[in-house]
């Protein structure tokens, strides 16, 4: 009997293939759970409050899904004066990804309880993003870059600096006085950490400033305190159209010999990255100005980044009425892949990122609570990218 040789290989680029003839590239779609996975219902939590960026890894050193997630209250007015709005960091654990306890903590007092699930105090900005490196000691096992600022930098006009933290467990955090901040001045707010193990570095990718157009740039270390700044290493492109102007983040892991990226692609206005955020449209159509979707980025070695022609989202927005119709931002994690599905997070929100609807909701009589939820796509095995034939029949070698 003949021996027969099995050797898997995805079609995201051509590097395994010779020649094609007649068939098109395509970017498939992740498979959405039908509804939210986590939505602001847990008894401490506020009408003014909404969930935020909600990041999950799959621990399989204890076989849980852990999550962390933000919680913005909405500024307010009481009695005349402007209060402004804040951010709590809180935490989730779910044995099967779907659905999340929310254990009674006790590390933070708000509204005189401390009967919730928060693990840091109030404050007016604060953005994160959680590796759990397995090669370190137990102190040190989860690993946290995050971003903070409040009255005084915003008076003083700063970019975020980024800071360092670790923890054994995941809710307790060390934050290292005499290395902090390890970044200065890099970030706008949007930044994600991972681990390449085969190079042994830490890699972070961030959106630059200034940044028109907002872009994937890259800083790598091997200690999280020393950074390199390798440059910009994603764009937007001639493919795109004009109102796909900027890349909101994008979320990188390593699956089946490639790193691909999940990539947040905003539609503005090429004037400027925020136009939208305050003025009307001024000629593009409203029907796609302000929505923010997930789309497909690949790379061979985590720095160099292409993307498929076939611009189709992995995660599309959702029709009129859905809970992710106007933007999906996908957790600031590299995604989890359990037994060859990768499992993608999201924020979901019901408003365009743009000024009008932002306006327009604001005179909603509705709970701050229910413009935004988790949810979760599934992309299937190997599903990402296939060659498709058409009429006739194609082939490649």
């Amino acid at each position: 009997m003949n021996k027969v040789y099995r050797y898997k290989f995805l079609v995201v680029d051509n590097q395994d293939l010779l020649k094609i003839n007649n068939l098109t590239r395509k970017v498939n779609q992740a498979v959405k759970h039908p509804e939210p996975v986590l939505k602001m219902d847990a008894p401490w939590d506020q009408d003014n409050e909404r969930l935020s960026y909600s990041g999950v890894i799959y621990d399989a050193e204890e076989n849980i899904f852990k999550m962390w997630y933000s919680i913005w209250r909405s500024e307010t007015r009481e009695a005349g004066v402007v209060v402004p709005g804040t951010v709590k960091l809180a935490y989730a654990t779910s044995t099967d990804g779907i659905s999340w306890h929310r254990p009674q903590l006790g590390l933070i007092e708000v509204n005189g309880s401390k009967q919730n699930n928060y693990l840091i105090p109030e404050m007016a900005f604060y953005g994160f993003s959680i590796i759990k490196d397995y090669s370190d000691i137990p102190a040190r096992r989860y690993k946290m870059i995050f971003g903070t600022m409040g009255r005084e930098s915003n008076w003083a006009e700063y970019h975020i600096p980024l800071s360092l933290a670790y923890s054994a467990d995941g809710i307790r955090w060390e934050r290292p006085m005499h290395v902090n901040p390890v970044l200065r001045g890099i970030s706008d707010g949007e930044f994600t950490l991972s681990y390449d193990a085969d190079r042994r570095k830490y890699q972070l990718y961030t959106r630059r400033v200034p940044n028109l157009p907002r872009d994937i740039s890259l800083y790598e270390s091997y200690d999280l305190v020393n950074w390199e700044d390798k440059g910009r290493v994603l764009v937007p492109d001639q493919h795109d159209p004009p109102e796909m102007y900027n890349f909101y983040n994008m979320r990188p892991f390593r699956y089946e010999g490639f790193c691909l990226g999940l990539l947040n692609t905003q539609y503005t206005h090429p004037v400027s990255e925020s136009y939208e955020s305050f003025h009307k449209s001024p000629g593009f159509p409203e029907d796609e100005l302000g929505h923010v979707d997930i789309q497909l980025a690949y790379s061979r070695d985590g720095q160099k980044w292409e993307r498929p022609v076939d611009r189709s989202p992995v995660v599309p927005i959702g029709k009129s009425g859905d809970p992710d119709f106007g933007g999906i931002y996908p957790a600031p994690f590299s995604p989890p892949v359990i037994e060859g599905e990768t499992w993608i997070y999201y924020e979901a929100q019901k408003n365009l990122h743009c000024w009008w609807d932002i306006q327009g909701r604001a005179h909603e009589k509705k709970p701050v609570r229910e413009q935004s939820c988790c949810m979760l796509a599934r992309m299937p095995e190997d599903h990402w990218v296939s060659l498709d034939a058409g009429a006739a029949e194609g082939w490649f070698l």
